[in-house]
């Protein structure tokens, strides 16, 4: 084990694992622990021959430290290249310069997060402090978006005993004017690549007795179910609530996923959020959060805009690899770090990412980011367009506690992809009728699901990913010549809802069984005159 490959403290424990193979670690480091390695101290690794410790086994695999075992090794007496995931090291990430110089620490020397303890406040009535709310927004130069922002969180400020909190980060464009025209106290904290210290510094500045933290390039849909939330008192009932982040694909607003964040919590001694960036608000294991419906919109990993995409990539990536290289054990940070290889279409790179994660995960247990690991593997191997997806998903479905939107999601991009790469018809009309079973499950309790799923939620409340699904099933009756079947699910489909699925549909009207043309014609014959001109 070389440390500089492999900065976790253990060798990457093997995914896959042959009931008549011993797995072997040889190390320098004589501090290293394995629950699946039997370890052998060397001290001299340089000058001392492995062989001689292995004379008495007939076939020997060597792999790198920075190597993890996914598959068999043997396939036709060979060693299959597609079993083995080599995890690209720090300094070996794209386009990114990793620079130890300049890695400032966010822990002390006891192994704990930065932050100042939150004063507490005994003179006010909502538990001791004169608020019941605080809204944090940290601002930088967003004189584009920050009017949207605050104006829609406008109800909140004025039917609620709130505040408005701005940290400012280093703005000259203009946004703090607009700032103030909305009643903001502002704090100066001059940007130190670091969003947690950044909202770490309005947690602690804040009067209320809750905190809502909220970014200056995001809005609001609505805000009624924050002040029901309020107003009712059933914030009494809980110490934290989430609600959605509506992140947008693309500019024109069509595609979007949704999720759950966690940015809302009464304010004790030891709140605080964790990571130089895609932070997250800690909070004690047991605590459940409230699922609020309210949700924001969010455009900023839009992938039509490739300028800002690649320093978006860029600006987090760099941030993440401090982390990873800071917490080399952590789940989160690599998991935020193969979604930034994922939104960039690194998809090797997300890849191993993932699957390193899964193998930290099996000597750190951790249930919830081993399934998140565990279908972004599945998303990633969809968008390159690769067919492990196929015997993936059936392994991640029989062992790992899916939600029900997770299995919707899971079984409408094998459908997608099952008619991208000419699967049989069965086996894509499989997935569709799997998809919508899940999706119609979820709908009777959408809340089982929303609170669980960091992927997937679209997939269930999206109608234009139920109208995909119609001509991906569309598609696969008339290449296995289901006339009627085809014909039925036609009648559904509205040509101006699709979302991706438009030029397979196009060309199943066109080549179809004959029936399937001419009913086509019928209804679309706007479509077809400007597919056949194509």
């Amino acid at each position: 084990v070389n440390k500089n490959d492999n900065p976790t403290p253990f060798p990457y424990p093997p995914l896959y694992q042959e009931n008549d193979m011993d797995y072997i670690c040889f190390t320098n480091q004589n501090k290293i622990n394995s629950k699946f390695w039997k370890i052998k101290y060397i001290q001299d690794m340089e000058n001392t021959n492995l062989e001689s410790y292995l004379t008495q086994y007939n076939k020997k695999f060597f792999l790198a430290s920075n190597q993890i075992l996914v598959g068999n090794l043997l396939s036709k007496n060979n060693i299959d290249e597609n079993s083995i995931i080599t995890v690209p090291k720090i300094n070996e990430i794209p386009e990114i310069t990793f620079n130890k110089k300049n890695f400032i620490p966010t822990k002390d020397e006891n192994g704990q997060y930065l932050y100042k303890e939150n004063p507490l406040y005994t003179d006010g009535p909502y538990h001791g402090r004169k608020l019941l709310l605080t809204i944090g927004v940290p601002v930088s130069n967003q004189i584009d978006t920050i009017e949207r922002c605050l104006f829609h969180i406008k109800p909140l400020l004025q039917e609620l005993a709130s505040e408005l909190l701005v940290i400012n980060t280093g703005s000259n464009d203009g946004t703090l004017d607009i700032c103030k025209a909305y009643g903001a106290r502002i704090i100066d904290f001059p940007w130190c690549n670091n969003m947690s210290f950044v909202r770490n510094t309005g947690i602690f500045h804040a009067y209320g007795d809750w905190y809502l933290s909220i970014d200056d390039d995001e809005w609001f849909e609505n805000v009624e179910d924050i002040l029901s939330f309020f107003q009712s008192g059933t914030y009494l009932n809980y110490q934290a609530a989430t609600y959605m982040q509506r992140n947008y694909h693309t500019s024109s607003g069509e595609t979007y996923s949704d999720s759950p964040a966690l940015r809302m919590a009464q304010i004790t001694p030891n709140l605080h959020f964790e990571g130089r960036i895609h932070d997250q608000l800690i909070l004690p294991e047991e605590l459940t959060p409230y699922q609020l419906t309210s949700y924001v919109h969010h455009y900023g990993f839009i992938k039509d805009k490739l300028e800002k995409n690649h320093e978006k990539y860029i600006r987090n990536t760099s941030n993440l690899l401090y982390d990873i290289y800071e917490y080399p054990e952590s789940l989160r940070y690599n998991y935020q770090l193969a979604k930034e290889f994922n939104s960039y279409r690194l998809y090797k790179e997300a890849c191993a990412f993932l699957f390193r994660g899964l193998s930290i995960e099996k000597e750190t247990p951790n249930a919830f980011y081993k399934k998140n690991h565990a279908v972004h593997l599945l998303a990633t191997l969809y968008n390159a367009k690769d067919k492990k997806l196929f015997h993936m998903g059936k392994l991640i479905e029989k062992n790992y506690p899916l939600s029900l939107a997770e299995r919707a999601f899971i079984h409408h991009i094998q459908a997608d992809l099952g008619l991208q790469l000419h699967l049989s018809p069965n086996e894509i009309l499989g997935h569709i009728r799997a998809y919508e079973m899940f999706q119609l499950q979820f709908k009777k309790n959408p809340n089982d699901s929303i609170l669980y799923s960091d992927i997937g939620i679209e997939t269930c409340t999206n109608p234009q990913f139920q109208m995909d699904a119609n001509v991906i099933a569309f598609c696969a009756h008339c290449q296995a010549n289901h006339t009627l079947q085809a014909l039925k699910i036609l009648k559904k489909i509205v040509p101006e809802k699709i979302l991706w699925q438009k030029d397979n549909f196009h060309f199943y009207c066109l080549n179809g069984p004959i029936e399937v043309q001419e009913e086509a014609a019928k209804r679309y014959p706007k479509n077809q005159k400007e597919e056949s001109n194509k």
